[in-house]
């Protein structure tokens, strides 16, 4: 019999107990997605009897392997059984693990009360360096003011040359400007795993002053030869205060997609080959 009344705190409960009892290699980005759902017999699957069945769903990732810490064992779905990952299985997909995953750095400075300007630079937070960097950053024209007593808004965004010279593409939309950039081998240098490349600075004009606290909307788009990565970032800006950042980052492998019947047997693997089926 469970303790808790309330589903929620059963399912942040089973939530909280699975992911204290992992470890991964190499070192997870973040904790994976896992989302659990309990469902009360009488009340909601209409069976009228005593009972909670459980739905644990875990969105597959592609930066780390995943083992348990009770017993330092990985483990795979074979149809609808769990079984013990073989050691030159966990090997081999360690190997496919060592992506490049690259991120923005934006490192922001308020120059004057109508003026910013962000440092640019690239991070490859995996474990194999990249030639081939395509980045799409779009920056929200709207500054939220902490107050809502007024709107400032982005009246233009101006890369520098450093910036520029790596086949830079600004775009006025709507609500956004948008900004491309290239890092591609043997143009520029490659990005190794864990080093920082500054790719130049970008100076965001407003249109009236800085409110006493706003925060800036960006996303980012990043792909490599191998993944895929989007960054949400919030860049909170204060006139007698250093910037704050608040970042949101997910990195997928966007060359492979793979589709599974409910047994978990692959019908479809999609490569950048093309469509195999099984």
């Amino acid at each position: 019999m469970f303790k808790w009344n309330k589903a929620g705190e059963i399912e942040a409960h089973i939530r909280d107990t699975i992911l204290g009892r992992l470890k991964s290699i190499p070192r997870a980005i973040a904790p994976p997605l896992l989302g659990v759902k309990v469902f009360d017999c009488r009340g909601n699957c209409g069976l009228n009897t005593d009972g909670w069945p459980i739905l644990v769903y875990v969105e597959k990732t592609s930066d780390a392997v995943y083992y348990s810490r009770l017993d330092n064992t990985a483990y795979t779905r074979r149809a609808s059984t769990t079984q013990p990952l073989p050691l030159e299985d966990a090997l081999a997909l360690l190997e496919t693990k060592r992506k490049p995953m690259v991120r923005v750095l934006l490192e922001p400075r308020v120059e004057d009360l109508r003026k910013l300007r962000f440092i640019v630079l690239l991070k490859n937070i995996g474990y194999k360096p990249t030639m081939q960097i395509v980045c799409k950053l779009g920056i929200y024209k709207l500054v939220v003011s902490s107050d809502q007593q007024r709107a400032v808004f982005i009246e233009s965004i101006k890369p520098d040359p450093m910036l520029s010279g790596s086949a830079t593409r600004v775009q006025e939309e709507e609500s956004w400007f948008i900004l491309e950039f290239l890092n591609i081998y043997p143009v520029n240098v490659p990005v190794y795993p864990h080093v920082r490349l500054q790719k130049g600075e970008l100076e965001v004009v407003l249109g009236s002053d800085l409110p006493e606290q706003g925060t800036i909307v960006i996303h980012a788009l990043i792909f490599t030869e191998e993944t895929e990565t989007r960054e949400q970032l919030l860049v909170n800006l204060s006139r007698d205060k250093a910037p704050m950042q608040q970042l949101t980052l997910e990195v997928r492998d966007y060359l492979t997609l793979e589709v599974r019947d409910y047994l978990g047997n692959m019908i479809l693997k999609q490569t950048d080959r093309g469509p195999e089926t099984q």
